[in-house]
C-alpha cells in the first residue's frame, strides 16, 4: 500500500525524536504500532469476509444451475410420450429349447457313492 524506504523510515524518526522528545516518543510509536496492527487485523478479517461471500456465491450459483438442470431433465421425462409398440408381419419367435442335463439316477448315484465299512 505505503512504500517507505528505510531513508524515509529514519528521516521520520528523526522528525518524532525532535518533535516529541526522548519520553514521549516510545509512548506513541507503542500506540501507533497497536493502531497499525489493529488496522492490519481488520483488513485481513474483511478480506477474509469478502473471500468467504463470493465462494458462498459461486457455491450458491452452481447449486442453481444444478436444481434447473435437474427440473429440466424430470420435466423432459414427463412430457415424453409413451413407446409405441413396433408391429410386425412376422410370426412370433418359438421359444429355445433350454440345454438338456443328463439326469442322475439312484442307481449311478449307488455307484458312485462309496461303501459303508460295517
Amino acid at each position: 500500500m505505503f512504500d517507505f524506504g528505510f531513508s524515509e523510515m529514519l528521516v521520520i524518526g528523526v522528525i518524532a525524536l525532535v518533535v516529541l522528545g526522548p519520553e514521549r516518543l516510545p509512548v506513541v510509536a507503542r500506540t501507533a504500532g497497536e493502531w497499525v496492527g489493529k488496522a492490519q487485523r481488520f483488513v485481513a478479517q474483511v478480506k477474509s469476509d469478502i473471500d468467504r461471500e463470493t465462494e458462498l456465491s459461486e457455491l450458491k450459483r452452481i447449486q442453481d444451475e444444478a436444481k434447473a438442470l435437474a427440473d429440466d431433465a424430470s420435466r423432459r421425462s414427463r412430457s415424453r410420450p409413451p413407446r409405441l409398440k413396433a408391429t410386425s408381419s412376422l410370426p412370433p419367435a418359438k421359444p429355445r429349447p433350454s440345454p438338456k442335463r443328463p439326469r442322475t439316477t439312484s442307481r449311478k448315484l449307488r455307484r458312485l457313492r462309496p461303501a459303508r465299512l460295517p
